[in-house]
């Protein structure tokens, strides 16, 4: 009899071990898997399906003990938290990850370790000496492992040019950004950060004029291969130069430019970032799905045990039914949270918009205005006439419904009266509207006192105040 006993609990042994090994050798290879899948959807522009296949390889990885995969996972997925807006996980992740020399065609995970260290530190904490460090990790790799492949090495010596220029050290700054000049490849993709450099090294000589022949360069082609932050970049210096020269004109059509690139990428990183919520969802009914797998074999397992070992059964079945169900109303909650949070940026969104709606609406009237003014105050008397008919423009088309008030309701006025008051509505000074018209002040006051009476006016207070606070519901 207890032979008997031996040798089923040796078959049980038996069965049970080839389930282990067999739910082992399935789940071999399922980290990598996901990660060359998520590698994929990153290369076709599926960055949230990236991010949650990426994510789920790295928890496998780990369930795996594969250094060299969780390695490979966590870089790129770091890669992609700098592209959807989650730089600041993104910088914990590579900061918290070992580093291996990794070499296989098509995964560039080495190359990446070092890029993304150096931009985080670059960009979050402004610690250059690390950033050069890295980049000079990362052209060593470049040359070692992909010689072929110059158009990386090329970007990234870019990227030591602008370590070179924040840490001081123009000369060397100028010798690279030269290199890369001279010695031209036929895939242009490192000219967009070249350009720029070559830009704010001019800039810091005092060559305003060619720096911006140079950032309109870097914008060329920042537009061409999609970088968004170098054109932006590129835009502040031209800014910074039309505002020096005084040219209003070119510096609201540049800022109308840069305000709307900036918006275009914050608006992105939000859309990424409420996509990456539903991923994530995805990805946690996922797991729930293994779970439930999971609890499935146990079950069919558990059929095999008779006995004694049903006792077993029933108790282990219970406490992973009572786990799953507090695993489920975990789940629930965070679903719940997650749609909460969707709303929430959502009305963010839209509020984001409205308030950029009213500032550049508030933008455009507050250029307009010194636009006007700069025209009103302008000492060039052989231009009289073609500023009053600029400004005459600017009345109609911002004060319209103020204009056809007065021309409906009091048709006694003239030309002029009806000119005076617009004027008065811009906030233009006396001796401006004087100059613009091509009267004295004294004249312009009698013209003032003629209107009032014309209005049945009692004072010149309350004809500025119905010029300045008129509005349709009057």
């Amino acid at each position: 009899m207890k032979k008997h006993i031996k040798l089923t609990y040796s078959f049980i042994l038996i069965f049970i071990s080839a389930l282990i090994i067999t739910g082992c050798t399935n789940k071999k290879g399922e980290g990598q898997a996901l990660f060359e899948d998520g590698v994929e959807n990153m290369k076709n522009g599926n960055l949230p399906i990236a991010y949650r296949q990426i994510r789920q390889a790295v928890m496998v990885f780990e369930e795996e003990n594969d250094s060299i995969g969780m390695f490979e996972a966590k870089t790129y997925l770091s890669l992609l938290c700098s592209v959807i807006g989650q730089k600041k996980e993104g910088y914990e992740l590579i900061k918290s990850t070992p580093y291996f020399h990794v070499k296989r065609k098509g995964i560039y995970s080495s190359q990446y370790y070092w890029r993304m260290k150096a931009y985080y530190a670059f960009t979050l904490e402004n610690d250059y000496q690390t950033a050069s460090v890295c980049i000079n990790n990362l052209l060593k790799l470049d040359s070692i492992d992909f010689p072929e492949k110059k158009t990386y090495l090329y970007m990234d010596k870019a990227n030591q040019a602008e370590m070179f220029l924040m840490t001081k050290q123009t000369d060397r700054a100028w010798e690279v950004i030269r290199e890369l000049e001279n010695n031209p490849l036929e895939d242009d993709q490192y000219l967009s950060q070249t350009y720029y450099i070559h830009a704010l090294l001019l800039m810091q000589e005092g060559k305003a004029d060619s720096a911006c022949e140079y950032a309109r360069r870097s914008i060329k082609y920042s537009a061409k291969y999609d970088a968004p932050e170098n054109e932006a970049n590129a835009m502040k210096i031209i800014m910074k130069n039309d505002s020096a020269k005084g040219d209003i004109a070119s510096y609201i059509r540049q800022r109308n430019s840069y305000d709307s690139l900036t918006n275009n990428i914050r608006g992105n990183e939000i859309t990424h970032h409420i996509a990456v919520i539903q991923e994530q969802h995805k990805f946690d009914l996922t797991l729930k799905e293994i779970q439930r797998k999971h609890m499935e074999r146990n079950l069919w397992f558990g059929g095999f045990t008779i006995g004694i070992g049903a006792l077993c059964v029933i108790i282990f079945l219970i406490y992973k039914q009572n786990k799953l169900k507090l695993k489920s109303e975990t789940a629930e909650r965070m679903r719940l949270d997650q749609e909460i949070e969707y709303k929430k940026l959502e009305n963010e969104l839209l509020t984001l918009k409205m308030q950029q709606t009213k500032e550049e609406l508030q933008k455009q009237h507050d250029d307009n205005a010194d636009a006007i003014r700069q025209l009103a105050s302008s000492d060039d008397r052989k231009n009289t006439n073609t500023r009053l008919k600029m400004l005459e423009a600017t009345l109609n088309t911002n004060h319209n419904a103020f204009i056809q008030y007065i021309n409906k309701n009091f048709p006694q006025l003239t030309h002029n009266d009806i000119l005076i008051l617009g004027f008065m509505r811009m906030d233009m000074k006396p001796q401006e509207i004087a100059s613009v018209l091509g009267i004295s002040v004294d004249s312009l006051h009698k013209a003032k006192y003629r209107l009032r009476k014309k209005l049945s006016v009692d004072s010149m207070a309350a004809l500025t105040e119905f010029t300045k606070n008129w509005n349709n519901n009057d």
